[in-house]
């Protein structure tokens, strides 16, 4: 038999026992307790700043918003400028147009009635009536020395009645009797081709009397 050598079996040890391990148990307590204290800290400042900083980043914001919003305004501005000179030229323009247009009208209204009253001696008529506005309106006014027939007197108004007679029956070449009523109102009327009877009020006739102007009474 061989001989029993002399040797010993490896003793087992213990993990807490390995510095190694001992090591990081170590380092891992550490940071638990870091950990803790950190979770312990106040952080309401940084709460707080960071509600100022975002306050401050909103004002930015707004204030950029505003300056860009203020750039738009300026260009658009500037386009309503070049607009407004645009729009000032075009109406300069249209009031020289409009102006010719007034010209020409009043040459027409002009035109018009001095053709009307080269055809009567003794009245006038006005045919348009400028506006307030300056425009014109179409009337047929009835005119002697410048007074509206309405506010003649009477001898003016027979008259102007055998005046406007004695162009329409030349004008259609027709001849009518004319009567006129309350002549003795009037000294003297303006001649007319037309037959003309005269009807006179005379308060001491009592019976109706025909004169003829030879001056030949009859009774009836």
């Amino acid at each position: 038999m061989e001989a029993e050598t002399n040797r010993k079996d490896p003793v087992l040890k213990s993990p807490s026992d390995d510095p190694t391990i001992k090591n990081l148990e170590e380092k891992i307590t550490d940071l638990k307790s870091q950990i803790k204290e950190v979770e312990k800290a106040d952080n309401t400042d940084l709460i707080n700043r960071k509600a100022q900083l975002k306050v401050q980043g909103d004002e930015y914001r707004r204030k950029l918003g505003a300056k860009e919003t203020n750039e738009k305004q300026k260009i658009r501005i500037q386009e309503l400028k070049e607009q407004e000179k645009k729009y000032a030229s075009e109406l300069s323009g249209l009031e020289k147009y409009a102006d010719m247009i007034d010209q020409f009208t009043r040459a027409k209204i002009d035109a018009i009635e001095e053709r009307v009253n080269s055809m009567f001696g003794y009245v006038k008529f006005r045919m348009f009536k400028e506006q307030i506005n300056g425009g014109y309106t179409e009337t047929c006014d009835t005119m002697v020395d410048g007074v509206p027939f309405a506010d003649l007197n009477t001898a003016s108004q027979i008259n102007a009645g055998v005046d406007i007679i004695n162009t329409l029956s030349r004008y259609y070449n027709v001849r009518a009797m004319i009567w006129v009523d309350h002549a003795e109102s009037i000294t003297k009327i303006i001649d007319s081709d037309s037959q003309m009877i005269r009807l006179v009020v005379d308060e001491n006739c009592k019976k109706l009397k025909i004169n003829n102007y030879a001056l030949q009474k009859t009774e009836m």
